[in-house]
């Protein structure tokens, strides 16, 4: 087990809300120390974990002064692939614990497998920043293999930002479920087809609906006449804004439909007394969205780089018997 290798007086447990204050101050440890900056708070953290099995999929390690030293916390998606999110504090970045908290997200992974098809596999997602080299070269290491990069742009909103100008025959309104559910997840899932993740299934869109975060009035639907051409779902994340998937089909696209959503978006943000508006984006995008949030005043905070690793079932298929 993972935690054999725990440096001596060192333990680990899931972490409770009543730990959340250590936790984000670690984090935020970090982040100063890789980025230069840090909102990294208390609140955040807890709304990140709101929707966590926190006994299952978040570890804490504490130091022997009790301090938290490290800690990983990781999304399921759909059983296919495991988004995995670790930190460990700059004082205790020479006991080797961010090697430790990738064995244990591997060992949830293999959790998850157990009950899967004996030729089943599932792969494991770390994003470290990009500043991080060390980071990156311990996940080379332990066999993940480097993919693409990606941004996080924020907008702040200390202005009223601009109107949104949209399209000859366009109008948008919000997403009621009893209306709406079957049209919005085809046009995400059809949107979205071509993107790296391919993670757009039944299950994962009944999650976003399920969120503690989810809120149908910043869930914004794009129309030609009756037909959905884009949608842009969003929510408030610790009093901000956050953007979580913003898509339109190809017959709409080029047609200024995306810049005219997201300027929606953001102006329901400010009318919320959100002073900023997020979003992570894909650096590679093949629709070139990292432009099409430049050209909305987005301008990009921190970079990151994917790391994955593909774990298999270790039963035997029938065929190997």
């Amino acid at each position: 087990m993972w935690e054999t290798g725990l440096p001596r007086g060192y333990r680990a447990r899931p972490p409770s809300r009543e730990d959340a204050p250590q936790v984000a101050a670690m984090s935020a440890a970090f982040e100063l120390d890789v980025f230069g900056n840090t909102e990294m708070t208390g609140e955040l953290l807890l709304d990140d974990w709101s929707d966590l099995d926190s006994e299952q999929d978040a570890i804490a390690v504490f130091a022997p002064d009790n301090s938290v030293a490290a800690a990983a916390h990781l999304f399921n998606h759909s059983g296919v692939a495991l988004a995995v999110y670790g930190y460990v504090h700059p004082d205790h970045r020479d006991r080797d614990l961010s090697t430790l908290l990738v064995q244990w997200a591997e060992q949830r992974a293999r959790d998850h497998l157990r009950h899967a098809p004996a030729d089943a596999s599932i792969t494991v997602r770390q994003f470290p920043a990009l500043p991080d080299e060390s980071g990156q070269r311990m996940l080379a290491a332990q066999g993940y293999t480097r993919g693409r990069g990606f941004y996080v742009m924020e907008l702040a909103l200390d202005e009223v930002p601009p109107p949104p100008d949209w399209p000859e025959g366009i109008s948008v309104r919000s997403f009621d479920f009893d209306r709406d559910e079957q049209a919005t997840f085809a046009t995400l899932k059809t949107s979205f087809q071509d993107h790296w993740s391919g993670l757009v299934t039944a299950e994962s869109f009944q999650e976003m609906i399920d969120a503690a975060s989810f809120d149908p009035g910043l869930w914004h639907l794009a129309f030609d006449g009756e037909e959905m051409a884009g949608i842009c779902l969003s929510e408030m994340s610790d009093g901000s804004g956050w953007i979580e998937s913003i898509g339109v089909l190809r017959e709409w696209r080029r047609r200024g439909v995306g810049l005219a959503m997201l300027r929606h978006a953001f102006g329901e943000f400010h009318k919320r007394g959100a002073p900023a508006v997020g979003l992570s984006v894909d650096a590679e995008s093949p629709t070139g969205a990292p432009r099409l949030f430049e050209r909305a005043g987005m301008q990009v905070k921190r970079s990151y780089v994917l790391y994955e690793k593909e774990l298999h079932n270790l039963e035997k298929t029938p065929s190997d018997q």
